[in-house]
């Protein structure tokens, strides 16, 4: 009950002003002072004042005109405010890249690194700009070579980084044309958060790393129809308002297998590019209350072989890839924040050859249910905490349809999962992330601590320390020095 006392405070969202999207970790100051905090991944933020009296608000975020107003606090009350923040560009002469100077004397995360869209559509890429080639280039993350598009995060393999959109879980994000492309086309990225080690007690289940994609919401003020193309592929980007909320859908495919399509035809002649893949993603969100959003993500990643052999009816059918859903409830009441996630993703993996005398299918499923708590005690200080259940499946199947020659074994784990987290700032010199998850799969228990330590030498200089205890039930069979995925 100590949690929920409430003093002089203000709360709300910080927004796009043009499409209405929440703008993640936006800068929340009291003009003047060193009272402040950053909203968090959903754009909402929490900021308690010491007393009544007069407070000047300035907001400010990267690539958008900084935001002021100023409000008064007469009584012990939350005031409710939503900001909207107008977009400018930038220009500059040279390329100057700098830490956010609050990042830099508040944040504890040792290897955290935020991406924004315009950084993905700017930063060096192959053949076309991709979510996964522009985390290539970021420290402590490497590749194989040149033509790949697995990541390896501070040594480990790339099954130990744990991948997530809306918190749906992603098993093998970079199967696109083998490996060279990931399945999230830089149009619906809102924010990524990349952890490099040392990641806080909110994510397990991996030894190396983690990335976590937020896509847009859509535009709630207008519509909007983008249709670009690339070297390799289409992307057609739809978004709008609904009476209910927003709406947004974007698709990519591949288009060479078209092009060899149309030239056959007309030359008269029967060829065909027997490969091509796709990804679709479809949101929406309903924010008719005010406390309270509901959304749901729908994922599709799909690559496509498909050949037959000219003259005879034989064919060779191979596919493979993502599939997801996932539907949230986000509610936001003073100083607390929840977020419950309701997902279910599955990667898999079809071959036939010919196309209906022997099949061959192995595939990872995966369900999950996940509440987190946020509980925000003061300029940027807060405990979150949560609970997650997944249920995990694993099958490979061989055989010949219509016939008794089959071979099907199968999996399943069901691993629970717990953490609280805390972070705090004893002095203004000193600042402490401190976590505990907990591990419960297959009859056993597992502890895992994880800390993290900041200590400012002076102005421009800072010490940070971050360790923990990680572990990782689940691992790839195939060879993660393979060329291709």
């Amino acid at each position: 009950m100590i949690l929920l006392i409430i003093s002089f405070a203000v709360s709300g969202y910080v927004m796009d002003k043009d499409t209405g999207e929440p703008l993640p970790f936006a800068n929340i100051m009291v003009k003047g002072s060193d009272i402040g905090v950053a909203a968090n991944e959903r754009g909402y933020f929490y900021l308690r004042l010491p007393s009544p009296g007069e407070y000047t608000l300035k907001v400010s975020f990267i690539g958008y005109r900084d935001w002021e107003k100023t409000i008064r606090m007469d009584s012990d009350t939350i005031l409710n405010i939503n900001i909207e923040l107008a977009s400018e560009p930038i220009y500059l002469k040279g390329v100057k890249i700098t830490a956010s100077r609050r990042d830099f004397e508040k944040a504890v995360d040792l290897s955290r690194i935020t991406i924004t869209p315009s950084e993905i559509r700017y930063l060096p890429s192959f053949f076309e700009a991709d979510v996964f080639r522009s985390i290539q280039i970021l420290p402590g993350v490497v590749t194989m070579h040149d033509l790949s598009n697995k990541l390896y995060i501070r040594g480990g393999s790339p099954d130990e980084v744990y991948v997530s959109l809306d918190h749906i879980t992603v098993y093998n994000p970079t199967s696109h044309l083998f490996g060279l492309f990931s399945m999230f086309n830089p149009d619906i990225v809102k924010n990524i958060e990349v952890y490099t080690g040392g990641y806080p007690a909110m994510y397990g289940g991996r030894l190396s790393g983690v990335i976590s994609i937020l896509t847009k919401d859509g535009n709630k003020n207008k519509y909007q129809l983008n249709l670009s193309t690339g070297l390799i592929s289409t992307i057609l980007t739809l978004q709008g308002p609904v009476p209910w909320g927003t709406f947004f859908f974007s698709g990519r495919r591949t288009y060479f297998d078209l092009l060899v399509w149309m030239y056959g035809k007309l030359g008269h002649q029967d060829i065909s590019l027997p490969y091509y893949f796709y990804d679709l993603i479809g949101k929406t969100t309903i924010d008719r209350w005010k406390d309270t959003k509901i959304s749901g993500t729908f994922m599709q990643g799909m690559d496509v072989f498909d050949f037959s052999v000219e003259g005879s009816d034989d064919r060779i059918l191979l596919k493979w890839g993502n599939t997801g859903e996932v539907f949230r409830i986000e509610r936001a009441q003073g100083n607390l924040f929840f977020n419950t996630y309701l997902s279910h993703t599955i990667f898999n993996t079809d071959f036939r050859i010919p196309a209906d005398t022997i099949y061959s299918s192995q595939g990872i499923e995966n369900y999950s249910v996940i509440q987190f708590i946020d509980v925000f005690l003061g300029e940027d200080s807060k405990i979150q905490m949560g609970i997650e259940r997944n249920k995990i499946l694993f099958h490979d199947k061989l055989g010949v349809p219509d016939t008794s020659i089959a071979y099907s074994t199968s999996d399943l784990i069901v691993p629970y999962e717990g953490f609280v987290n805390l972070e705090a700032s004893p002095g203004p010199i000193w600042r402490f992330n401190l976590g505990l998850r907990g591990l419960y799969l297959s009859d056993n228990f597992y502890v895992e601590p994880r800390a993290g330590m900041k200590y400012r030498l002076d102005e421009n200089t800072n010490l940070l320390l971050s360790g923990g205890i990680y572990h990782q039930y689940i691992a790839t069979l195939n060879s993660q020095e393979s060329y291709f995925s």
